[in-house]
């Protein structure tokens, strides 16, 4: 299903305090396309801020499955999301 989509994500500490959040709209995409911006944007967010021990948190069993095959991946989110797996 298509529709408009946006985005969030919250950044915590082992004590949850919150260290930083991040919210954008991505106009009209799928459900998975925003799943995965989501996580290809936190892990972008964690690259910059140099940050080594991550836990990330997803309800989608589909975006789960993409760290197993990168060919799940939509096509214009592959090589984000290749880059990230190899690099991160």
């Amino acid at each position: 299903m298509v529709r408009q989509e946006g985005l969030q994500g919250i950044f915590r500490d082992y004590t949850d305090k919150v260290l930083g959040c991040f919210a954008c709209s991505i106009g009209v995409q799928t459900m998975l396309f925003a799943e995965l911006f989501a996580v290809i944007r936190a892990l972008e967010i964690v690259k910059e801020k140099g940050w080594h021990k991550v836990w990330l948190e997803r309800d989608s069993e589909l975006v789960i499955k993409t760290f197993k095959d990168h060919f799940v991946v939509p096509w214009c989110l592959r090589m984000n999301c290749l880059f990230l797996f190899l690099f991160c």
